[in-house]
């Protein structure tokens, strides 16, 4: 699974439990009722687990269809104000503003993750191939300049339009082909 596009990585032991490795350096270990050791780590980079032999792999990529997608994809919170226990919310139930806020504030999004995001808020804007509308590019509001959504998602800050100065291009307009 190297250079995949992976989203969603699961081990399932022969007694039904569930490993999921969310980040890289996220190791899981579970020792079955069987007394085997099951373990699984690379998040959505890589996968690197046990080979007992009787375990299952559940592995989501970009590729697969996105009504699959996100059902299982989710994101960890603190809640709105940071004052709660870590919990996980699937992207399905996010709030459209909550996907919104982590788009344009958080730099440090998986790659894979944040184009999760933006597909599901596609999605909600109405569907097309596979169930997601297809962006062509992504437009200054003022000026007009146009940008891939490849840039969009290299961008590591949420910086100003390079033409005018006046939108950041989290606020670029999305056209779909």
């Amino acid at each position: 699974m190297n250079d995949s596009k992976m989203v969603y990585s699961t081990l399932i032991t022969p007694d039904g439990t569930i490993l999921r490795s969310r980040h890289r350096h996220d190791y899981v270990i579970h020792t079955d009722a069987n007394d085997d050791v099951y373990m699984l780590g690379g998040g959505i980079d890589y996968i690197r687990s046990s080979l007992n032999g009787d375990e299952q792999y559940f592995t989501l990529t970009l590729d697969d269809d996105h009504e699959t997608i996100r059902q299982y994809v989710d994101w960890g919170s603190y809640g709105k104000n940071g004052d709660e226990p870590l919990h996980y919310i699937k992207v399905m139930d996010m709030e459209t503003d909550h996907i919104k806020a982590i788009l344009s504030t958080i730099p440090h999004v998986h790659p894979h993750l944040k184009q999760v995001m933006i597909n599901e808020l596609e999605y909600r804007n109405g569907k097309t191939e596979k169930g997601v509308k297809v962006v062509d590019y992504h437009e200054c509001p003022s000026c007009g300049l146009r940008i891939t959504t490849a840039q969009v998602l290299s961008a590591r800050r949420n910086y100003s339009c390079t033409n005018c100065g006046e939108h950041k291009i989290r606020q670029f307009k999305i056209i779909y082909k």
